[in-house]
């Protein structure tokens, strides 16, 4: 069974390896920095519960409305 583990910045449960800052893991280099999650299984929303801008949503190849 996998080790799932939450991402401090987004919440999304996550089972790779992590991205350390601080001595904190994320699930990605942009939770890290604190932007948008880049995850592609993340519900494409930040913490902040902010939806993701245009340009972002585009890189992920989702409609953003």
């Amino acid at each position: 069974m996998a080790d799932m583990r939450v991402c401090e910045a987004c919440g999304m449960e996550y089972d790779w390896q992590g991205v350390q800052e601080q001595g904190v893991e994320y699930c990605c280099a942009a939770c890290a920095r604190g932007d948008e999650c880049t995850c592609p299984q993340h519900n494409h929303q930040h913490a902040s519960q902010q939806p993701l801008n245009r340009e972002a949503a585009g890189q992920l190849g989702i409609e953003n409305e």
